[in-house]
């Protein structure tokens, strides 16, 4: 048996070593009480005589006498002074004053020890030397710690007790430590009570987050802390309790140097074991504050939970762990593993969690089974543990040969007679392999790979399949996918007139690219081998309902079917995941076309066969090729454009004019009187007329030059409005004072706005009756020089049919001084 020495609550040191141990001392030397004692050497009383004591020449007590001392007498002290004085100081005894009988005084001085230092009688010199023994030494500790446990980082610091360097160069290193979170070696240094201990010259090696350390007493208590840097100023205490209780047997693993008293606490067999007997089932157990008392690889870097048992016969043995933790270790050892005694049998470990082996025992050895962990989770809060020898046999309750003892299924379950019969279905809900209808009826393999799964989220494309995850299975290609097979139970088709089978599978690689896909098989055994009757090796465009015919695929009317997953072979496969829900074997569905667009679509069908039907054609409304009839769009549509090829913005691929050629800029001067038409305006909206509008009491009754054509804004019924005349494109370069000029007529009683703007900006606007005349207008287009110009005449209803407006006469040319007539006089109702 080994243990691992963890000190009692109570002892010196407490439950951690030190990583690192450095022990101080000091040489300081503190007063201490001495005695003046006096006799009476007839015992009658006190006879009046005093005296003076003095420490290096000063009074310290004056007029002591035996009465005032408290005694009486007898041949004994009749009474003692205490009066304190340091190691060396000079002790006298000064002015005595005689009482009666002097003879019978005697006295004596004891030092701190109660050693007699000076005596005599009454007036004798009582010139003596003080002493006071050097208080008691003991040890500090000095413990430095490396947080991650990879080895010191190469930081050092030196120790100083009372402003001396007393140890220097210290390192986790050459303290005889590794770390791993804890202390590891010791130096010994003798401090006092009292002493000032500080870390002094601290040096920087790697990693100095990682460094901490605390400085204890002789009791264990810390009485500094700190990190990489800090001064730790202690100060030191030697004190030790005259009575220590704890362990004091040295047979017992915590047996405790330092007690003195027996507390009936000893411990006995492998340090921090919990004996347990097989079987053993634990719950809710922890590991966390039994220390790290098991070292020596990866996932014993934690706390340790330590269950010992003795194997009662040669057999095999299953461990289980069930835990919600990351990163945990199950070893099994032949020795008290605490003590660093025997050999490691086995192990299981990993970032799961749950961790189950099994090994060979022999009867009568113990064993131990460690609970540990990466150093990281310290240790495990919360966990369930099972030891037992294994018991082979059927462990399947549906099983006719189930064996209620047997805790290792053998294989060996025998069923009654059981088979499925269709219509059959299977949606794959649970997250596991599916039950079935007969025991053990479904299984999966693999030649390699991670196999089937029915929990979890697929990769890439396949992880957002719309479905949640555990309800449906698939394969994750990460692995060397080989062979990766979902057997389904066996089921009776004897009842059905067109066996077939269905299954929503998904396939699809989504934005990445890959040269083939995996392929998924569905076989079927004709009672000596298994038949490839479906391969699926084709990307979908997410689920796809796939449909496999099973007719021939029958052994004396009962089906045995599987899938078989294989890869691709390309290093991406992993892109590929594949996916197969909500399996059906029943009559053989209805196929047809399933596309509502198509001519030929079949609202009954539920399998799509391929045979959809369509009219192709343009399909897009803005199109010019249009076409209604059509159900599928075949790209062939054209859209509106500008045709001209002499055009600016010509479009050959148009099909159709929109009126938006755009050609060069007209040069400037520009006269449009529409005499003959509206000329290269584009109008939208605007009359030409002549001889006056349909319309009394509103709009020309004639052009501004008699005779000829005007353009005008019919306002009966429900006019259009706006309404705007476009220019051509003018280049106004060559004049000197660009201006545009036109004519308006605005009369009638709801007339509305006429609105001028130049390459989309308002120059000139005009609103209501304006009478019945023909005015000019002139608008200075300096701010467009060097620019080409398109002018646009908007006009706004007003709200009646009294509001038909007219423009004539349109000129770009150079300004000129215009004549308006009409009242010139400010003071006129029509000025």
């Amino acid at each position: 048996m080994k243990t691992n020495y963890k000190k009692n609550p109570g002892s010196i040191l407490g439950y951690l070593m030190a990583f690192a141990m450095v022990l101080f001392s000091t040489g300081l030397y503190a007063q201490c009480d001495h005695s003046f004692n006096m006799y009476d050497s007839y015992g009658d009383g006190w006879n009046g005589s005093t005296v003076d004591i003095s420490v290096n020449g000063v009074v310290v007590s004056a007029g002591a006498t035996g009465a005032n001392m408290g005694g009486f007498g007898n041949s004994g002290p009749c009474g003692n002074v205490l009066f304190s004085a340091s190691s060396g100081d000079a002790i006298d005894l000064v002015n005595w004053v005689a009482g009666s009988y002097t003879s019978e005084v005697s006295w004596d001085i004891t030092d701190g020890d109660g050693n007699i230092i000076a005596s005599g009688g009454h007036g004798a010199s009582g010139a003596s030397t003080a002493y006071c023994a050097p208080p008691p030494t003991c040890d500090n500790s000095f413990n430095m710690y490396d947080s991650y446990g990879d080895g010191w980082n190469g930081s050092t610091v030196d120790i100083a007790v009372n402003g001396v360097v007393v140890a220097s160069g210290l390192t986790g290193a050459n303290m005889g430590g590794f770390g791993n979170s804890g202390p590891c070696g010791n130096q010994l240094v003798t401090v006092m009570s009292g002493d000032s201990i500080t870390l002094v010259n601290w040096t920087t090696g790697s990693y100095t987050s990682e460094v901490s350390w605390d400085i204890t007493d002789a009791m264990g208590n810390v009485i500094a802390s700190g990190g990489h840097g800090d001064a730790g100023v202690a100060i030191a205490d030697c004190f030790v309790p005259s009575s220590i209780p704890g362990c004091t047997d040295s047979t017992a693993w915590n047996y405790d140097p330092t007690a003195t008293v027996d507390d009936t606490s000893c411990l006995y067999g492998c340090a921090y074991s919990n004996v347990v007997s097989l079987p053993y089932a634990g719950t809710g157990l922890t590991n966390c504050g039994s220390g790290n008392n098991v070292t020596g690889g990866s996932y014993l870097g934690g706390e340790d939970g330590i269950y010992e048992f003795t194997a009662a016969n040669t057999a095999t043995i299953l461990v289980d762990l069930v835990t919600t933790t990351t990163y945990t270790g199950l070893h099994i050892y032949d020795g008290c593993p605490s003590l660093g005694l025997g050999t490691l049998v086995t192990s299981s470990t990993s970032s799961a969690g749950n961790e189950s082996l099994s090994f060979s025992a022999t009867a009568g050895a113990s064993y131990y089974v460690v609970i540990d962990t990466w150093p990281s989770p310290n240790c495990v809060p919360s966990f369930d543990l099972s030891i037992s020898e294994a018991i082979d046999g059927c462990t399947d309750p549906l099983a006719t040969n189930y064996n209620a003892q047997a805790n290792n299924d053998d294989g060996s379950c025998v069923y009654p007679a059981c088979l499925a019969v269709a219509p059959y279905s299977e949606d794959f809900s649970a997250g596991t392999l599916p039950v079935g209808i007969c025991p053990a009826g479904w299984s999966i393999s693999a030649t390699s790979g991670d196999g089937w799964r029915f929990v979890g989220t697929p990769g890439y494309a396949a992880g957002s399949n719309g479905s949640a995850a555990g309800t449906y299975a698939w394969i994750d290609f990460s692995s060397t996918d080989v062979g990766v097979v979902m057997q389904v139970e066996d089921i009776d088709v004897s009842g059905l007139s067109a066996p077939a089978m269905t299954f929503a599978y998904f396939s699809d690689a989504g934005t990445y690219t890959l040269a083939t896909a995996n392929t998924m098989y569905v076989e079927a055994y004709d009672g000596s081998a298994w038949n490839v009757i479906g391969t699926f090796d084709q990307f979908t465009s997410g689920w796809e309902t796939k449909l496999v015919d099973l007719a021939g695929a029958d052994v004396a009317g009962t089906v045995s079917l599987r899938f078989r997953g294989e890869s691709s072979g390309l290093s991406s496969d992993y892109y590929n995941d594949l996916l197969v829900d909500d399996l059906s074997v029943d009559e053989m569905p209805a196929s047809g076309c399933t596309d509502p667009i198509a001519t030929n679509y079949d609202p009954n069908v539920t399998i799509d066969d391929g045979s959809c039907q369509y009219i192709m054609g343009c399909t897009d409304t803005l199109g010019c090729n249009y076409d209604a009839l059509a159900t599928m769009d075949d790209g062939s549509c054209t859209y509106p454009g500008c045709t001209d090829s002499t055009a600016n913005n010509y479009v050959a691929s148009a099909g159709c004019d929109d009126g938006s050629c755009q050609y060069s800029c007209t040069a400037a001067p520009y006269a449009e009187n529409f005499d003959a038409g509206i000329g290269t305006f584009t109008n939208n909206g605007w009359t030409l007329d002549a001889m006056g509008t349909p319309s009394g009491s509103t709009g020309p009754s004639d052009d501004i030059t008699g005779g000829g054509n005007y353009m005008f804004y019919e306002t009966s019924g429900s006019p259009q409005s706006p309404i705007t005349l476009t220019s051509e494109c003018l280049d106004i370069s060559a004049l000197a004072a660009p201006a545009l000029r036109f004519h308006y007529h605005m009369y009638g009683s709801d007339m509305g706005t006429l609105d001028v703007s130049v390459n989309g900006t308002s120059v000139w606007s005009m609103s209501g009756n304006q009478g019945d005349v023909w005015t000019p207008a002139q608008i200075d287009l300096a701010a467009y020089a060097g620019v080409d110009i398109t002018v646009v005449f908007t006009g706004t209803y007003g709200g009646g049919y009294w509001g038909d407006m007219a423009i004539d006469a349109i000129e770009v040319d150079e300004m000129v001084s215009l004549t308006i007539p009409g009242c010139t006089d400010p003071l006129a109702l029509n000025y």
